[in-house]
């Protein structure tokens, strides 16, 4: 009975805790620049579903984060060493820190504020929900929203002509998903900006999948996947008549896999404008 009352006050002053950090900073008025402000805000999103689900100590950790910046000073994506995460996927964390900083450097985070905050915490967030062995949909959901942010903060330090053509816009897709998140639409949006621009001949998408599922239901998705991308770029004002699409379902992975394998890079949509 003590241990369990000691196990009960334990919770109750970390719930306390959180629900000070909590508090203050949903009062904190964000200084600094407009990144700064973004990822104040993602902490705080990201503070407050942690609180929901009694998670107090990341809560309060992702609220301290949150503070820092509010109050004007700096925070980095977080080191993996921190973080309790299978070994097997250290390999690509690693690969993924180092292109995340990479692409958010200090010149970057003036150009593209929110992608540039999406993709820091997104990495922070995957790291969190892999240590706590969430869900296979939590963690990709987390994953994809980095990928995706960096691609497109890749895809504008490539920037001018090189966007044309020959290289791809890419969008990812949740797992078993063919709706794409707030990250892709901000890729959809530059390709309607692009088009307005370049006035492009013809644009082509093409709908993929990984290689989990069978082939014929993946076909269907990679499908339905090119749908959702016309349909938004139709819904942008681009001419249907320029637009062709093709659906490869896993046949021609970005990245290459047994079958079976859930991997987020093949589940995705890339366009080409010609």
């Amino acid at each position: 009975m003590r241990v369990l009352a000691l196990l009960m006050l334990l919770g109750l002053l970390s719930a306390c805790a959180t629900t000070a950090n909590l508090q203050e900073l949903r009062h904190v008025t964000p200084r600094g620049t407009p990144y700064a402000i973004a990822l104040t805000k993602h902490y705080l999103d990201f503070s407050e579903a942690e609180a929901k689900n009694y998670d107090w100590v990341d809560s309060s950790y992702f609220a301290e984060k949150g503070l820092m910046l509010g109050y004007g000073q700096s925070v980095s994506a977080e080191e993996i060493a921190n973080w309790d995460v299978p070994e097997d996927i250290k390999p690509e964390l690693v690969a993924a820190r180092e292109r995340l900083l990479q692409l958010t450097q200090e010149s970057t985070r003036q150009k593209m504020p929110e992608q540039a905050a999406e993709a820091t915490f997104a990495f922070d967030c995957w790291l969190e929900e892999l240590e706590e062995g969430s869900s296979a949909d939590a963690v990709s959901q987390c994953q994809t929203r980095l990928y995706a942010a960096l691609d497109a903060l890749e895809f504008d330090a490539s920037a001018g002509g090189d966007r044309i053509n020959n290289t791809a816009y890419l969008i990812y897709f949740g797992l078993d998903k063919s709706q794409f998140d707030d990250a892709s639409k901000q890729v959809v949006t530059q390709v309607i900006a692009d088009v307005v621009l370049t006035n492009p001949g013809e644009i082509l998408i093409h709908g993929h999948t990984d290689t989990s599922g069978d082939d014929n239901y993946n076909m269907q998705l990679s499908e339905k996947r090119a749908l959702s991308v016309l349909e938004a770029l139709i819904k942008g004002g681009v001419p249907p008549e320029i637009i062709k699409y093709f659906a490869f379902g896993e046949t021609d992975p970005a990245v290459p896999t047994g079958d079976g394998v859930v991997e987020p890079k093949n589940r995705r949509v890339e366009i080409f404008l010609g």
